[in-house]
């Protein structure tokens, strides 16, 4: 699937404003959502299941995320694949296929794998 949305985070009065790519699909039965600027993948017999289950996801890390210290957040984004943009202070913009279907902003350099652990 390609998509020419380029994903973003922005972070205005102790709010977070995002603007993601999300995927779904069915593989090996299962009906599967995935957004990989965030990397969260979840599944469900069916697709309302998924898009719960995703959403569910997506709050979990969302609170955990505003958790975190502001040089955190930043370190983390970054591990991430994200880059900050460097006219507006809290703006990150994620990597996106263009409409040629070329990949821009995009950092070879930067990929690592990374969690973020949720305890309740």
């Amino acid at each position: 699937m390609k998509s020419t949305k380029e994903d973003f985070i922005r972070f205005t009065k102790g709010k977070i404003h995002l603007g993601l790519n999300v995927f779904s699909g069915i593989t090996d039965g299962y009906h599967v959502v995935h957004c990989p600027s965030v990397n969260l993948t979840t599944y469900g017999e069916s697709k309302n299941d998924s898009d719960v289950a995703f959403k569910d996801a997506l709050q979990i890390f969302l609170y955990d995320f505003k958790k975190l210290k502001i040089h955190e957040r930043h370190k983390f984004l970054i591990k991430l694949g994200w880059s900050k943009e460097t006219y507006k202070s809290k703006n990150y913009r994620q990597a996106f296929v263009n409409g040629e279907g070329e990949l821009e902003n995009f950092q070879v350099e930067l990929i690592e794998e990374s969690s973020l652990e949720t305890v309740m």
